[in-house]
């Protein structure tokens, strides 16, 4: 049968396990926060910079209905369609390196938080 201070020292000997896990605890939360303030502020920017875009692509269609209502011949029509088409090739093109820089900054994000669970891991 055990005594109290059997007991005691048992439980003396655990007492350093919940400050251990408060401590831990504590890092990974800070490092999740950090990590997911970070990817807001990222998907915040990339949001404004995709609501320009879609507003670039309003105004391309109002320019083009423009031109079409104003054209006296099919050959201007033909040349308000292939400016129209040229112009959102370029979008098109714009779109990709925005896509590709955006998966970029999230994933460098993402990787120097989750290094060694802390932003420090790459400063």
């Amino acid at each position: 049968m055990k005594t109290k201070s059997d007991k005691a020292a048992q439980l003396s000997a655990l007492s350093w396990i919940p400050a251990t896990f408060d401590s831990m605890g504590k890092k990974q939360y800070e490092a999740a926060f950090a990590l997911q303030k970070e990817l807001l502020d990222t998907f915040e920017q990339m949001n404004r910079a995709w609501f320009v875009r879609a507003q670039s692509e309003i105004d391309l269609a109002a320019e083009f209905i423009g031109k079409v209502a104003g054209t006296r011949s099919i050959p201007d029509v033909a040349t308000a369609c292939q400016e129209c088409m040229s112009r959102q090739l370029e979008m098109l093109a714009e779109d990709s390196r925005r896509i590709l820089a955006d998966g970029e900054k999230l994933l460098r994000a993402s990787t120097r938080h989750l290094g060694n669970g802390s932003a420090r891991a790459a400063n």
